[in-house]
């Protein structure tokens, strides 16, 4: 694996225990760099930081405080053995916190200030129509849309999905160089369009795997 020398306490540690910069280790060793950091806080009056730890390939998830194997955390080039500090299942429900209260200071942003929301959705909403117009060829006909809807499974997440809930997605968006081609169209479960935003379908697939997506109808 390799040692270099920290530039704090100048011992030689394995690469593994240092920050890395552009795929390199660089910096102080990351004992040097905690008892720093647990100096600061102590001077500030900051809680201390839950620090993890690896045994026996296996990773001490500081927000559950579970050990968990490496597989079960996303991977991480600044983390401790290659992985995220969080195991994927704590990934996803901070994810859906942070989602939660996003969708909470949106709903007080309409209320504060309906007629602005409202002038900024008809400008979004003709932007969107306006690229659909001009990139379309014509293929996407009503009998493509019943087809689709008529999918029982999300091509995102690959979970049955109620008639209700099931929704068209342009896998390369409008936004980002998608056209609106029967090609670039699938059937995606609610949850998964909204989540998607503008992201390729590479990169959303990405996400599923990282996070642990995955919903209860």
């Amino acid at each position: 694996m390799g040692t270099r020398a920290c530039s704090k306490c100048g011992q030689e540690v394995p690469h593994a225990d240092f920050q890395h910069f552009k795929g390199k280790p660089s910096g102080q060793c990351r004992a040097c760099k905690t008892k720093a950091e647990k100096a600061r806080r102590e001077r500030v009056g900051i809680a201390p930081r839950k620090l993890s730890r690896v045994a026996e390939g296996k990773k001490l998830c500081t927000c559950c405080g579970k050990w968990v194997e490496l597989a079960g955390f996303s991977p991480s080039i600044r983390g401790l053995a290659g992985v995220s500090a969080y195991c994927k299942a704590c990934t996803a429900e901070r994810a859906r916190a942070r989602k939660g209260a996003a969708a909470k200071t949106t709903a007080a942003y309409r209320k504060r200030h309906p007629e602005r929301h409202k002038a900024n959705h008809r400008v979004r909403m003709f932007e969107y129509r306006t690229r659909k117009k001009v990139t379309s060829d014509g293929t996407v006909t009503d009998e493509v849309l019943a087809r689709l809807y008529g999918q029982p499974e999300c091509h995102y997440c690959g979970e049955k999905t109620p008639d209700a809930l099931r929704t068209v997605d342009h896998k390369t968006p409008l936004a980002r160089g998608g056209e609106h081609t029967a090609a670039n169209l699938v059937m995606a479960c609610r949850a998964c369009n909204s989540s998607k935003r503008d992201m390729t379908e590479e990169e959303f697939f990405q996400r599923i795997k990282n996070a642990d997506h995955s919903h209860s109808y």
